[in-house]
């Protein structure tokens, strides 16, 4: 699984098994011949064919054939949003990019396995700040047009992976405030009880911020709810 994990997350690349044997031993050596890793690949090539899998000649390399991944999709509709001029196409392939977070990258993987994921630019570390970059755009842009909703749940989408940000924390307080101050004291203690799950505690900025928002004179009734 982490050799087709290696090679789909690094789409269009043809790899040696020495590469591979390199790749998978970043964090944790591993006893990969040549031999051990075109076994390996056999069993998907048998499960979704040749075509995804093609049969790999002396010096070509492994990869992968019409193979995608939650991450390969994100990223293109993270990159699709930058090109876009109209805040709401903007926001719609935002909002569709961050629907295939789960969680943070790589978050769930056996402890000492996928160390190459933290080295590659595009994976790991650097996916989990683009990320936070498009949930953080997605919001301000939803709380521009008044929408608790979506401000909420793109702060939401970012604190799977930021669970303690400040910047994600107070848009979701500002989601909180369109609808009132008795929202916002509701947002308020949740985050308390969210960052003390993380073993934190509200800093000083964040408190700063929903001082504020409570002082601030609320949205009309209009676009209130």
């Amino acid at each position: 699984m982490e050799i087709m994990a290696f090679l789909v997350l690094h789409p269009g690349r043809r790899f040696t098994a020495e590469q591979i044997q390199t790749g998978l031993s970043i964090g944790r050596p591993r006893d990969l011949s040549a031999d051990s890793i075109r076994r390996y690949m056999n069993e998907p090539r048998r499960a979704i064919g040749e075509h995804h899998v093609p049969e790999t000649k002396a010096g070509e390399g492994y990869w992968l054939r019409d193979v995608t991944s939650d991450a390969a999709q994100m990223a293109d509709l993270f990159e699709q949003a930058r090109s876009r001029s109209s805040p709401a196409d903007r926001a719609r392939h935002l909002a569709d990019g961050l629907a295939l977070v789960r969680g943070a990258p790589f978050a769930e993987v056996p402890s000492g396995t996928y160390g190459w994921a933290d080295t590659d630019t595009y994976l790991g570390p650097a996916m989990g700040r683009r990320i936070r970059e498009a949930a953080i755009e997605l919001a301000q842009l939803a709380l521009e047009a008044l929408d608790p909703v979506l401000t909420a749940w793109a702060a939401e989408r970012g604190l799977r992976v930021w669970p303690t940000d400040d910047d994600l924390l107070e848009l979701q307080l500002a989601a909180a405030w369109i609808r009132g101050v008795p929202e916002l004291d509701v947002a308020w203690t949740h985050a308390e009880k969210h960052l003390e799950r993380h073993g934190t505690t509200p800093s000083d900025r964040l408190r700063a911020a929903h001082h504020r928002l409570r002082e601030e004179t609320l949205p009309t009734e209009d676009h209130a709810g």
